[in-house]
């Protein structure tokens, strides 16, 4: 069985009949690789052209061995420009996790790839140009440990920022996250410092330059921290965010405000008394992180 990917667009339209709103659906696409084929993200560029990556694999699973990296490129109109598959050098698995499209229209992919059958991850970032054709591929980590890139930002330079998580095996497990920066040609450039005990990181950078790392602590807790770094990765600010009762959270997106340079986390709270599940938005300011 196999299984497609399904791409739709839709518009807003004002129906004079109507007192609300109505969507009408503008196209409806299907890709189909011949394995079963998953999207992790999208996004779009300046051009209104869309992208989507994610993996396929025969299962339809990340952790089957047979899982390769995919990124689709479509048209504002919905005409499939071009597919690509990239297998790394490693000659394993690789996993897409976060997707940004810079100024330009350079696609920058990240997630991981598996360094041997004990599958520890090396983390992994691949810079497409608009055509589809690799631009570069930077790879994080050694073995024994696993090292994950789990979401990308690109910046008004093209500069990248990743959000990296490292899941430490022995001699005492652990997880850090942390923020890494390559430059848009492929150059490291900086990793910022550790933030300890977190996973599931996520990145964003303001137009002012400053870096945010979105996390969800791991101890005392499962609660929502987001740490703010200069442009040198040195940390500014860190504040944690603990929902009512004390229940578990959730973080979902980040990103900043345009004008301010603000950060809002998104994310969700199981409240521990009732098991409800609340939908939560945090604003934190970009100098104080209260």
């Amino acid at each position: 069985m196999r299984a497609a990917i399904f791409i739709a667009a839709l518009m807003i339209f004002a129906g004079a009949a109507f007192s609300q709103s109505e969507t009408a659906k503008i196209w409806t696409k299907t890709y189909n690789s011949g394995l079963k084929d998953v999207v992790v993200k999208t996004a779009s560029d300046n051009s209104g052209n869309i992208y989507a990556a994610g993996y396929k694999s025969q299962t339809g699973s990340a952790d089957d061995s047979t899982a390769r990296m995919i990124l689709i490129k479509y048209s504002p109109q919905g005409e499939l420009l071009w597919a690509k598959t990239f297998q790394s050098a490693l000659g394993r698995r690789t996993v897409a996790a976060g997707l940004s499209v810079d100024d330009s229209g350079y696609a920058v992919v990240c997630g991981y790839a598996d360094t041997n059958s004990y599958n520890f991850k090396r983390a992994m970032v691949v810079k497409f140009d608009p055509q589809g054709e690799t631009v570069w591929a930077r790879y994080n980590g050694f073995y024994v440990h696993s090292w994950i890139y789990h979401d990308v930002k690109t910046g008004i330079d093209g500069s990248v920022y990743l959000s990296y998580e490292l899941v430490i095996t022995f001699p005492m497990p652990g997880k850090t996250c942390s923020v890494v920066k390559y430059s848009s040609s492929g150059n490291f450039e900086w990793t910022s410092q550790s933030v300890i005990n977190c996973t599931n990181p996520l990145v964003a950078v303001n137009s002012f330059g400053s870096v945010f790392l979105g996390s969800v602590t791991t101890t005392g807790g499962a609660d929502i921290k987001v740490t703010n770094f200069d442009n040198t990765g040195t940390q500014q600010w860190s504040s944690t965010y603990n929902s009512p009762n004390g229940g578990a959270d959730t973080l979902i997106g980040l990103t900043t405000d345009p004008v301010t340079g603000d950060v809002f986390a998104f994310g969700s709270a199981k409240l521990t008394s009732n098991s409800i599940i609340q939908i939560q938005t945090m604003k934190f300011s970009s100098g104080l992180g209260q």
